[in-house]
């Protein structure tokens, strides 16, 4: 058994691929198996079983530069989440730009959003113009192209009309994302990944052993250092007890962790990474989980977050 504190990570990489599977690896605690060109191979495994999820740990921005372009495009995502009934999940807003004489209009959302459109809408000339020659996208327009509109409605749009960019300056909190590897019990990770705006990959108690060479790794609670010798004494050994059944399980049946995950505690080391904008990081989610009606233990690692967003 061992007790560590909660800490929290932010993961910058540019890299799309890359970061996608730094979030990826985390469900399988497969990190030791990235190298310098394994991030491709991970996100293209990763499409072909459909396990979409980590792709939300993306950000593709999206200009569009004429009125033109900008009404097709508000027409597609209208008539995706009509014939689907869900959400696009692609943010917008006007902007205007400091660095050129027209405004644009900027469309920003995840690579799995811009997937399902492009899946939707292959054949139609924006999304050609946006995602056509990206290698994330490759197999999507391998396909022989159909109209989804007729010729007369198809926009012919230039590369000049709808452009991809890394970050709108007028826009910066809707538009740009932050991604934080949050390291909490598994109390915190229930309440954390309810914000379901957030793109989600979570350490999975399904595929990941918990009792290394030191046992299982537990987080100290809120109170640990300020609680008395006796409180101290009983969690502890809570916690010994609760090692030594997770022990038990394991060596009952070493080939399936999903069963052992039975006795693990509340208190068990989780690592979840989250994404989100950070208008949503800043303006839902921080406020709520630092209130006073939040968990302690909650409160203490949103407030590591809110101090690397300053």
């Amino acid at each position: 058994m061992q007790l560590i504190k909660p800490y929290i990570q932010i993961i910058d990489e540019p890299d799309i691929a890359k970061r996608i599977e730094i979030a990826a690896r985390t469900c399988y605690k497969s990190e030791d198996k990235i190298t310098d060109d394994s991030a491709m191979k991970m996100v293209k495994a990763l499409i072909n079983r459909g396990h979409d999820s980590p792709l939300e740990h993306s950000n593709i921005i999206v200009l569009t530069r004429t009125d033109k372009a900008t009404v097709h495009m508000r027409e597609l995502l209208t008539d995706y989440e009509r014939e689907f009934g869900i959400p696009h999940y692609i943010r917008n807003c006007g902007s205007n730009n400091a660095h050129a004489d027209y405004n644009d209009y900027v469309w920003s959302g995840n690579l799995r959003a811009w997937r399902n459109i492009a899946k939707r809408y292959y054949g139609d000339d924006i999304i050609q113009v946006l995602f056509s020659a990206d290698s994330l996208f490759e197999d999507i327009f391998a396909k022989e192209p159909y109209l989804t509109y007729s010729a007369e409605e198809l926009i012919d749009c230039p590369e000049s009309d709808a452009i991809r960019v890394d970050c709108d300056p007028e826009s910066r909190d809707r538009h740009k994302i932050l991604t934080v590897r949050l390291v909490a019990d598994r109390g915190i990770l229930a309440e954390i990944t309810r914000h379901r705006l957030f793109g989600i990959s979570a350490e999975s108690t399904r595929y990941c052993r918990y009792n290394s060479d030191n046992g299982v790794t537990y987080i100290e609670p809120w109170w640990f250092k300020t609680g008395t010798a006796s409180d101290i004494a009983r969690f502890k050994h809570i916690l010994e007890r609760n090692d030594n059944d997770y022990q038990a399980m394991d060596d009952f049946d070493y080939s399936s962790a999903q069963k052992s995950r039975a006795a693990l505690n509340q208190t068990t080391k989780s690592e979840v990474v989250l994404t989100g904008t950070l208008e949503y990081w800043k303006n839902i989610v921080i406020p709520l989980r630092s209130s006073p009606a939040a968990h302690p233990d909650m409160v203490r690692v949103i407030k590591m977050i809110e101090k690397e967003m300053e």
